[in-house]
């Protein structure tokens, strides 16, 4: 009978990669590390590829935070590489986060639009960290457009912005996002803040099609029961240009 202590690994439930052997400073800490790379290679029951330190570092801390908190995730990580997502409702400072604790778990590094003065040193450090992209609105091409260029320079771009521009109640949304997903031809990506059920993600996804009141409808229909920390703080779905239409196209933080 076979008295040598079982591989740490296969008690751990993973099998092992390597052969037994007397136990050695150098090949405990190997073996520790292999256990350290196929435990974090696991969520749950579903794997999913080894990736970088601090991307790992960031899943748990987000999924740590969302415990916390008592929230949980739905919906699924858009396959596509760039991508737009409306982040609604947007009426607490508590749902940024949320947002970033969601994304880090889903895997997704968002990125956000913020004013050009916020990126100074050393804020700026901070800020392009937590995924902010400069935007100069004193610059020849508006903020579309600057935003445009950034999903062709970029390979992989998850934007998201909130449509409703304020915390407070609006009776328009801001028709920058729709304008950015249109002319850098990327889907819209639907995401979900319920406060009252404790969860949220990104669920419905789809191509902007140009007509602005059909593709306003889909939004409405979709966040026609919202759950918002603070309800009364959640206006209407809706355009300024589905009845007043510009000639030129806005900016994000433009009505």
């Amino acid at each position: 009978m076979d008295d040598r202590p079982a591989h740490p690994a296969t008690v751990s439930g993973f099998a092992s990669p390597l052969p037994y052997r007397p136990a050695r400073r150098g090949v405990i800490l190997q073996r520790a590390r292999i256990l350290r790379i196929t435990a974090g290679n696991v969520r749950g029951d579903v794997a999913f590829p080894a990736i970088r330190r601090r991307e790992r570092m960031k899943y748990w801390l987000g999924r740590c935070y969302l415990w916390l908190i008592g929230w949980e995730l739905r919906g699924e990580k858009p396959p596509m590489a760039k991508y737009l997502i409306i982040a609604a409702p947007h009426t607490s400072n508590w749902d940024v986060p949320v947002m970033l604790a969601l994304a880090w778990v889903y895997g997704i590094r968002v990125s956000w639009i913020g004013k050009h003065t916020l990126f100074k040193w050393p804020l700026g450090i901070l800020m392009r960290f937590l995924g902010g992209i400069p935007v100069d609105r004193r610059a020849r091409h508006n903020a579309v457009e600057q935003m445009v260029d950034q999903f062709r320079q970029r390979d992989e771009l998850a934007l998201l912005i909130t449509p409703e521009g304020t915390r407070g109640r609006s009776e328009y949304w801001k028709s920058g996002f729709y304008h950015i997903a249109r002319e850098a031809g990327v889907p819209l990506v639907l995401g979900l803040l319920d406060f009252k059920h404790k969860y949220g993600g990104l669920f419905e996804v789809f191509q902007p099609t140009g007509d602005i009141t059909a593709d306003m409808d889909r939004i409405r229909a979709f966040y026609a029961e919202p759950n918002p920390k603070y309800p009364a703080d959640f206006g209407p779905v809706r355009l300024r240009e589905e009845t007043e239409p510009l000639e030129t196209s806005p900016s994000p933080t433009s009505s």
